[in-house]
């Protein structure tokens, strides 16, 4: 088998709020920001585990109708994201909650333990390289497209 078949698939959700500006998340033990995402699991679809995932991470609840399929990207060696774009109106930080928690050094942190809204020309220089390469080369471009397209 090659290495082409044992690639994880995560899947996530790129939001962008009334300000144009996208939301990113913070786990106090990790340097970088992340956006909504998180491994598809065998019995879902992308469209399935970015929802969860989203739900898991920030509390909010999307329908598919809410989301704009952006397709599936090389993320790294070992994951390939599968991205959905959302333009939600009213959403405060305050609002937001993570019910997802991974284990590190034998205790539980949470995924997401702090938010922000960032402006799109600035996103990159909080995340971590596989997901800046990507946002660089080709998100920022899709998400700028769709924002005209939409009229958002």
């Amino acid at each position: 088998m090659g290495a082409e078949a044992e690639k994880q698939l995560s899947c996530g959700v790129l939001v962008i709020n009334d300000s144009n500006r996208l939301l990113l998340m913070h786990a106090k033990i990790n340097s970088h920001w992340d956006i909504p995402k998180g491994v598809k699991r065998p019995d879902e679809t992308p469209l399935q585990a970015a929802i969860r995932e989203t739900k898991e991470e920030t509390g909010m609840v999307l329908t598919p109708s809410q989301l704009i399929d952006l397709g599936q990207f090389e993320y790294n060696f070992k994951k390939d994201l599968h991205l959905y774009l959302h333009f939600s109106s009213g959403v405060e930080i305050g609002d937001l909650f993570c019910n997802s928690y991974f284990e590190h050094e034998g205790e539980l942190h949470s995924e997401a333990s702090e938010y922000e809204f960032v402006p799109l020309g600035r996103a990159e220089l909080l995340m971590c390289g596989s997901l800046r390469r990507l946002y660089e080369r080709t998100l920022l471009a899709i998400i700028e497209d769709k924002i005209e397209e939409t009229g958002w």
